[in-house]
């Protein structure tokens, strides 16, 4: 049976724009040399003429634990996903856990759990069963990757990215590359961006990121190999009080 409209919508949001301090994680990695701002934002995401809203909003607490949480509705569904981590000296991503729930009026709810034990050296997680991967530096949830993938540009400029994402007991990787600086007119006005690109066999995904706000996603465009399209646009986006993009970003653009 075909998958309804609505229901693509809440999975591409949450796979676009789209973890907890029990586990152990070294004391060393845990001493952050930069911290991302809270914030507030609503990305608007189309496909085949059918548009939904989705929030996502990051905080951080006292030991220093960010929760980046993302939400979407449509009709009677729900899409929620959330990610724990923390941030290394050198701005590497510490996933702790991830949580994914979509109910709809009718079946069970379908769900993921993921676990990053950093004690043993795994990641366990659970869908309609268990499972465990290797855990090694540099991976990320399906939810966070977006994350990972801004630090990655705030310390290392404008350059190429490896992506490693654990999802459903398998890890998969793919480069995201650098193709230049875009000014683009937005809801919010005009932003002066950098596009980062992922083209392979089955898709083109096109990520436009805002350097003036820590490379915030800005718009997400993309192609499948079918001719299938869908673009997400940010239309509202508001930092927590007292807390702004950090002056690294402008060291880092003028690397």
């Amino acid at each position: 049976m075909a998958t309804s409209y609505p229901i693509q919508v809440l999975r591409l949001t949450t796979s676009a724009i789209a973890l907890v301090g029990s586990l152990f994680i070294p004391a060393a990695q845990t001493q952050e040399s930069h911290r991302l701002p809270s914030y507030n934002a609503i990305y608007e995401t189309s496909i085949k003429g059918f548009t939904i809203d989705g929030y996502r909003s990051l905080r951080r607490d006292e030991n220093g634990i960010y929760h980046l949480n993302m939400k979407a509705k449509a009709l009677l569904m729900t899409l929620t996903e959330e990610s724990f981590f923390a941030l290394a000296d050198d701005g590497t991503l510490i996933p702790h856990s991830y949580q994914y729930t979509f109910t709809k009026p009718i079946g069970r709810p379908r769900e993921q759990s993921i676990t990053f034990d950093w004690s043993n050296m795994v990641v366990n997680g659970q869908t309609k069963k268990s499972w465990q991967v290797p855990l090694m530096q540099g991976m990320s949830d399906r939810l966070n990757v977006l994350t990972a993938l801004r630090m990655h540009m705030l310390y290392n400029g404008n350059s190429d990215y490896q992506a490693n994402i654990v999802d459903k007991g398998e890890i998969k990787s793919y480069t995201v590359s650098f193709h230049g600086a875009e000014r683009i007119k937005t809801p919010l006005g005009t932003i002066d961006t950098v596009l980062m690109a992922r083209d392979d066999d089955m898709r083109k995904s096109y990520f436009w990121l805002a350097p003036a706000w820590n490379y915030q996603l800005i718009r997400f465009v993309q192609e499948e190999s079918d001719g299938d399209r869908y673009e997400l646009n940010l239309k509202h986006l508001e930092f927590a009080p007292g807390e702004e993009p950090s002056a690294l970003t402008l060291a880092s653009t003028e690397a």
